[in-house]
């Protein structure tokens, strides 16, 4: 199989089901990054894509790197057996 085919294949599933093209750029930075371990670049993205202006995927691409250390920076307390005086803590310090 020939990763490059299989990038190209997935991003046009995705082209069919995301027709907002700032939605596109996002899943197609998360296929890259997650499915196929790529790091997304902003070229590499207009490539793939073939939408909008080239500011276009260097601004998902901002927003999916200021997603993914937001998400890094914020534990998650949301356990169905954390007990009760935990969680009124986590609620109270947001």
């Amino acid at each position: 199989m020939n990763p490059a085919s299989d990038v190209a294949s997935a991003v046009e599933a995705l082209k069919t089901r995301f027709p907002n093209t700032r939605d596109l750029y996002q899943e197609v930075c998360s296929l890259l990054f997650f499915e196929f371990g790529i790091t997304p670049t902003q070229n590499k993205l207009y490539q793939l894509v073939k939408r909008g202006s080239m500011g276009v995927p260097g601004e998902e691409l901002k927003k999916f790197w200021d997603g993914m250390r937001q998400r890094q920076k914020q534990p998650s307390f949301e356990h169905p057996s954390l007990p009760e005086g935990l969680k009124v803590l986590r609620l109270a310090a947001n």
